[in-house]
């Protein structure tokens, strides 16, 4: 077996003792914060019946130790079952699946949006250095930084609410299904997500393209008299995008926990939105559940950045 190889392997089994980390954290956090899932179910009605209470919480299994709870949570992700809703009863797995894609079609669209911007416009900005644009681009991108995505998500909808007279629609359609509902519900809350994610790429861009334009081979690929943009496609912006892929590959990584709140907001049925329903739900393993299934997706994707890494420059090796 290669060292390339044998990397590989061992990136992949360091993601076990990693989602075993995250998921034991967030099985004693929720049973150490407040609340009780059997108000939520019986309503404000019955929750003053301790007896329904207390036969809700043996239903569930709330009523043993902690320590046999989290033997059986354990025993269970061993056998790489999530279990079951507390809330409505069915497989986590089933609601992940069902809100995934539409997470990813946000996170997707986000993405594209910010670097078909993110990318040309950092280039620009450490060309034309001092320039107007560059003074531009570093206000836009601090401004970026600055709004964050739910505040800017709200004010987009009341911008659309009252002079558009437009509401977000009730029923997720995919994009091959009804491609114009589809974008009518996605494209906004994407756009809210983007403007950071374009902030952080195009400072990236910019800082990593002034310090590679003045290392030594720029001046001597200008010195042999190519032209300024063959300076700086074919030289300076491969070394530049090293630094930058680790960028691009955390906010795609991140782009169910960036569109938390902003799902809320635009409604849009997606891992977001369920995970604030279930944790006003209480709703113990679909929290877990979702957070695990977003643990592995930024471990694996951090993997195929590093992979990545040694198409962009041979000289990394991997032991």
């Amino acid at each position: 077996m290669s060292s390339y190889q044998k990397y590989v392997v061992r990136r992949i089994l360091m993601v076990i003792p990693v989602l075993w980390g995250i998921g034991t954290i967030i099985f004693f956090i929720m049973r150490i914060v407040p609340g009780d899932v059997s108000f939520v179910i019986l309503g404000e009605e019955y929750a003053g019946d301790v007896q329904k209470r207390e036969q809700i919480r043996r239903e569930l299994g709330l009523d043993a130790p902690i320590y046999v709870q989290y033997g059986r949570w354990l025993l269970a992700k061993v056998q790489l079952d999530l279990g079951n809703s507390l809330w409505h009863g069915r497989p986590v797995i089933r609601d992940i699946r069902q809100t995934m894609p539409v997470s990813i079609n946000v996170g997707l669209l986000s993405t594209v949006m910010a670097l078909s911007i993110a990318l040309p416009l950092g280039v620009f900005s450490g060309v034309r250095r001092s320039s107007w644009m560059d003074y531009s681009s570093r206000f836009f991108a601090l401004a970026g930084l600055a709004v964050p995505s739910f505040w800017l998500g709200l004010i987009l909808l009341l911008m659309l609410v009252n002079y558009f007279n437009w509401s977000p629609p009730l029923v997720y359609e995919p994009p091959w299904a009804n491609l114009k509902e589809n974008i009518l519900l996605v494209l906004w809350p994407a756009l809210a997500v983007s403007f950071r994610k374009l902030a952080v790429t195009s400072r990236m861009v910019r800082s990593t393209l002034l310090e590679v334009i003045s290392q030594d081979y720029i001046r001597t690929a200008r010195a042999k008299g190519l032209s300024e943009f063959m300076v700086i496609w074919s030289h300076a912006l491969r070394n530049t995008m090293i630094p930058v892929l680790t960028i691009i590959g955390l906010e795609f990584a991140f782009m169910f926990t960036g569109s938390v709140v902003v799902e809320v907001v635009f409604n849009v049925p997606g891992m977001g939105k369920l995970l604030v329903d279930s944790i006003f739900r209480r709703d113990y393993p679909t929290i877990e559940g979702i957070v695990m299934t977003i643990a592995l997706v930024i471990t694996m994707v951090n993997l195929v950045v590093d992979l990545l890494y040694g198409r962009l420059d041979p000289r990394i090796t991997y032991r």
